[in-house]
């Protein structure tokens, strides 16, 4: 008696390890899963043969566990067929990933442009480092995604990131190709550059265009008053910075350049009032703070 109590111990204990173990596979599976279907996965190094067999042994056993059983799937018949069921996703995802990099292979050899849901990983990977703050592996991924798509939303977040990085010179040639089509971002941001860049006649011009196509746009003004300012035509300036400010009364950018004019006019009067009104605007960040700073201390060599 006390062997066969025994044995049926013994036999729910095995059952037990069974279904724990196996089910431990079934979540063994998801890192693999998470891999194959990365961006840059390279599937080459998985085995369609290894995982077919995986998948058959694992279903033919829940088929067997099924005839012994009587035709009433238990928990053993279930963890099989779960396990058959990974097995079966990562063959199927290796098979894709293949499928897709040999279709992208044969459209570069033959001349052909792969389909732009093809490549819709690498702009998504630009995003992404771009919200990160990774502008070189943004640029990076954006490069790659525009030698085989045209997309002026990525051309124009390529050059934000460039701009990002002090490479302002590489930057204008994207927002100058966007600029011609009128897209108004990329008309104001080439005429910032150009204004850091030391040329102002020609930010002018891209600015100018700017309040034409959107006179409602504060944006646009404080680039014109930029422009205004780097060319030394401080009133104009001062002008379009006012016009800013009536559009979007809350956003200290074009009350700080209407400071930084007013100590260019050696207007003591008028500086004062602007730099007190950035100061009651906003709290500062870092960058601001430092313009604040900048534009307090040429005005006190002023009034002095």
């Amino acid at each position: 008696m006390s062997y066969f109590l025994s044995h049926w111990n013994l036999s729910h204990w095995i059952s037990a390890m069974f279904l724990f173990w196996n089910g431990a596979r079934f979540f063994a599976y998801l890192p693999t899963i998470r891999k194959v279907i990365a961006q840059d996965a390279d599937v080459r190094s998985y085995s369609l043969v290894s995982w077919g067999i995986w998948f058959l042994s694992n279903l033919t056993f829940a088929l067997m566990l099924l005839e012994v059983s009587g035709g009433q799937p238990n928990e053993m018949v279930w963890m099989n067929v779960g396990n058959s069921i990974m097995c079966m996703a990562v063959f199927a995802l290796v098979v894709l990933k293949r499928y897709r990099s040999h279709s992208m292979q044969t459209m570069k050899r033959d001349g052909q442009r792969p389909l732009k849901v093809e490549c819709e990983h690498l702009r998504e990977q630009g995003n992404t480092l771009m919200q990160l703050g990774h502008y070189e592996g943004a640029v990076r991924a954006y490069d790659a995604f525009l030698t085989h798509v045209e997309d002026d939303a990525t051309v124009f977040n390529e050059a934000i990131c460039l701009e990002k990085l002090g490479r302002r010179a590489e930057a204008l040639p994207l927002y100058q190709q966007l600029a011609q089509r009128d897209v108004l971002g990329a008309l104001i941001n080439s005429s910032n550059c150009l204004s850091s860049l030391g040329a102002p006649s020609e930010a002018l011009e891209y600015a100018s265009r700017a309040t034409r196509l959107a006179p409602g746009d504060p944006a646009a003004w404080i680039a014109l008053g930029s422009a205004h300012l780097s060319s030394g035509a401080w009133r104009d300036a001062v002008d379009g910075f006012s016009h800013a400010r009536r559009l979007n009364p809350i956003d200290p950018t074009s009350t700080y350049k209407l400071a930084l004019a007013a100590v260019q006019m050696n207007d003591s009067d008028l500086w004062r009032e602007e730099l007190q009104d950035v100061l009651s605007l906003a709290p500062l960040d870092d960058s601001r703070r430092r313009l604040v700073n900048s534009v307090s201390n040429a005005g006190h060599r002023l009034v002095h």
